[in-house]
């Protein structure tokens, strides 16, 4: 699935599989298989120092079935698909070639002819495909970017991935078939998904492994921003464990914790899915759109609650927590597995406003929080005026982009959000204060110890030091100077 490299900040779960078409249904598509058919012509490639992407065209059909992977298979009535694409984007899928709202399999068919071929071969898998893939050359699996199993498919975050043709196929007659699988939900967030959006590429191994290097060089550039993040979020989270040990009085130090603890989890999934394929596709988007984002928007909202020590903690916790419950099981109807599925595709037309108008409430209840903090506490205005405003900057990329604000610009070479820096300059900014109120509280307190021990000194002057000895009585005095 294509996603942007850095949108998930929100961001980490247990991965879920999701369904998918049982092989009934393709056979029920697709066209039946003729081993003595003649196969389809063969494109000539001739390979020099370099690779050759492979544009076809390509024979395409949806549906499924394990023999359309041989290289005997008639597949002249398969439809055509040229995989050239003129202005360097991104190529439509099949449900914007003639296969709306078909979900499931599809299979990709290409027989070529390989001349001169002087040293091991590889195939480069393009870096956008929906959503899951297995490839096959002349009938032999040699890769998959996905976890196939008879009942299932777990479909993962696009990565780079390039394979190795069988050893001693260099030269001839090469058949290279590409088992896809889509999920149900995934048209309903792209209009042009499906299968391919690119060319494979085929040529010299050590070539195609210097394209694979440079893809990831990408995408560490893309969210090589994150690490930043992640490195202040961890610094944030230990300073803000350690006041709150030292002083337990002070409860803002803990929701400040639990902001980063949030936001790091966040950052930390975004990494994994990008890195590795240790997390589902699923499992993401659930985790860092339906989990994360409200919670660290409720977090957020308490923390300055609590930083300003307005009164009426739990009827503002009441409020927001119901506000993150709404706006968490109203992004879960709009995502994988129930959008599209269990949840009707029309409901978006209303679902999406009403979440919109829930998660501007949160922005206003910050927003209040704020007002009534610095009405109360006018000598921290300023910077906690700033802190806010880039705190709610922070939790806001994606209403920004609706209004035509740049949330992303590239600095030698790297791509920098403006959701990253927001959260790195808000955090910086309550590190400052949290230090400052915790030096006054500590020089407040050692003020209150020495006028205690003034007083103490005082009281034992006026406080004889031997009792007086009255015939009849019985004197005792008890000493607690406070």
């Amino acid at each position: 699935m294509r996603v942007p490299r850095f949108v998930w900040l929100f961001l980490a779960f247990l991965p879920i599989v999701a369904p998918s078409l049982p092989a009934s249904t393709g056979s029920a598509v697709g066209s039946a298989v003729a081993a003595s058919a003649p196969p389809s012509s063969a494109i000539p490639v001739k390979l020099g120092e370099s690779a050759v992407e492979l544009t076809g065209p390509w024979k395409f059909h949806v549906g499924d079935d394990p023999a359309w992977a041989q290289p005997d298979v008639d597949d002249a009535g398969w439809d055509a698909v040229d995989m050239k694409s003129p202005d360097g984007e991104d190529i439509p899928g099949w449900t914007a070639r003639g296969y709306p709202g078909y979900s499931g399999y599809a299979w990709y068919r290409l027989t070529l002819n390989v001349q001169d071929a002087a040293h091991p071969l590889a195939l480069k898998m393009p870096d956008s495909v929906d959503d899951a893939y297995q490839v096959y050359v002349n009938g032999q699996q040699i890769g998959a970017f996905g976890k196939f199993t008879p009942r299932h498919v777990t479909a993962y975050i696009a990565q780079p991935r390039a394979f190795a043709l069988p050893r001693g196929l260099r030269n001839g007659r090469v058949t290279i078939a590409i088992r896809t699988w889509m999920d149900g939900a995934t048209p309903f967030n792209s209009p042009d998904a499906g299968g391919l959006h690119g060319p494979p590429v085929l040529g010299y191994a050590s070539e195609i492994l210097s394209q694979v290097r440079l893809d990831w060089d990408d995408i560490a550039h893309g969210i090589g921003s994150g690490f930043l993040e992640m490195l202040i979020l961890a610094m944030s989270l230990i300073m803000a464990l350690a006041l709150f040990w030292l002083d337990r009085q002070e409860k803002a130090y803990l929701w400040l914790a639990m902001v980063c603890m949030a936001t790091l989890l966040g950052d930390s999934v975004v990494m994994l899915v990008n890195f590795t394929t240790w997390i589902g596709q699923t499992a993401t988007v659930i985790l860092t759109d339906v989990v994360i984002a409200p919670l660290r928007i409720a977090l957020w909202v308490l923390f300055w609650a609590s930083w300003f020590r307005l009164g009426r903690m739990k009827r503002l916790q009441f409020a927001v927590w119901g506000l993150m419950l709404l706006l968490s099981a109203g992004t879960l109807m709009l995502r994988p597995p129930l959008y599209g599925q269990q949840v009707p595709v029309r409901a978006a037309t209303y679902l999406l406003p009403l979440l919109l108008i829930v998660k501007l409430g949160f922005a206003v209840l910050l927003f209040a929080v704020a007002y009534f903090g610095f009405k109360r506490q006018k000598t921290e205005g300023g910077m906690a005026a700033a802190a806010v405003l880039l705190a709610a900057i922070a939790n806001y990329q994606r209403e920004l982009r609706l209004i035509h604000i740049h949330t992303a610009w590239s600095i030698f070479g790297f791509t920098v959000w403006l959701g990253s820096v927001s959260t790195i300059l808000s955090l910086l900014i309550v590190t400052v204060m949290l230090l400052r109120r915790f030096v006054d509280t500590q020089r407040l307190q050692e003020q209150w110890k020495l006028e205690i021990q003034q007083a103490k000194q005082i009281q034992q002057v006026l406080i004889p030091e031997d009792l007086p000895h009255v015939p009849g009585l019985t004197i005792e005095s008890e000493y607690r100077p406070a």
